[in-house]
């Protein structure tokens, strides 16, 4: 028994919190680093973290991220960060200001899916992030209305509200 309470309390003590944070009003594009870390690079860009700090959250956390993000691990990932993500409808129409991670077709990899990084403003202005752009060789979206999206998850900073848990 006692040997087993060790073991709980040396577990506990390893458990990684990473600091909260609040969404970016002014995001900042940033190149992803891998073939894998679009979804990561997404959440970096939304957070307004350089990336590599996210992956080594990420990599602290005890996930990986070498055969991509998936909405599970995406949405548990922001929850770390004290920030949540809703899945909403794909129709362009009223997408509401704020911040909002797509999944969209890969122009790389014929089959794959690929994240990009989307800002609305108050005045309706929308932005697309794509983690490609400026890699070399790489195609990348850069345009709303040529933005063909299969999947968008709205961010909120309400989480924590939702949690209890106090910043």
């Amino acid at each position: 028994m006692r040997l087993v309470m060790r073991l709980v309390i040396r577990l506990a003590k390893k458990v990684v919190k990473v600091k909260r944070r609040r969404l970016v009003n002014e995001p900042i594009h940033q190149m992803q680093p891998d073939e894998s870390s679009c979804v990561l690079t997404c959440i970096a860009m939304a957070l307004g973290l350089d990336v590599l700090t996210v992956l080594r959250d990420v990599r602290d956390l005890g996930l990986g991220w070498k055969n991509g993000t998936d909405y599970q691990q995406m949405a548990y990932i922001l929850g770390e960060y004290g920030v949540g993500c809703v899945p909403i409808q794909v129709e362009g129409t009223g997408i509401i200001a704020g911040s909002y991670i797509c999944n969209v077709a890969s122009l790389n990899r014929l089959g794959q899916s690929h994240a990009i990084f989307m800002h609305r403003d108050e005045q309706g202005g929308i932005r697309i992030f794509d983690p490609q752009n400026g890699r070399h060789d790489r195609a990348y979206y850069s345009m709303f209305e040529e933005t063909p999206m299969t999947g968008l998850a709205r961010l909120d900073d309400y989480f924590d509200l939702l949690l209890g848990d106090e910043r």
